[in-house]
């Protein structure tokens, strides 16, 4: 025999929810309006179990939605992270190649200054 699961208010309008076991819907509705309750919805059993394991469902795959999301924004954190930190590096660089040309310049205009040549300065 199946069972109904319903939701329906009673004379007094209190809400009242249950569980109704009857030979089909039909029964199970005369069952209830005999009762004096005024239905607002009435499933079987299994139709409302199968709803609840979707309900699960959609919210695991939501769930896991958001999971990878944040897997993804910690990946473009980190990829950003390491760009930033890429484009500091080439500036460290760049800064090192001024500095290292400047002392050479300094170098040689020290040399031009006192006039000194010779062939351990020429490659300098």
């Amino acid at each position: 025999m199946p069972s109904f699961h319903y939701l329906a208010r009673d004379q007094f309008g209190v809400l009242k929810a249950g569980s109704v076991e009857s030979d089909g819907r039909e029964a199970a509705l005369a069952e209830l309006d005999d009762e004096g309750l005024f239905l607002f919805e009435i499933e079987e059993e299994p139709r409302r179990e199968e709803r609840r394991r979707e309900e699960r469902r959609r919210e695991e795959r939501r769930r896991e939605d958001q999971r990878k999301d944040e897997q993804r924004r910690k990946q473009d954190q980190r990829k950003q992270d390491r760009r930033m930190q890429d484009r500091r590096m080439g500036d460290r660089r760049q800064e090192e190649r001024r500095t290292v040309f400047g002392l050479a310049g300094h170098v040689m205009t020290a040399c031009q200054d006192v006039d000194v040549e010779g062939p351990e300065l020429s490659h300098a």
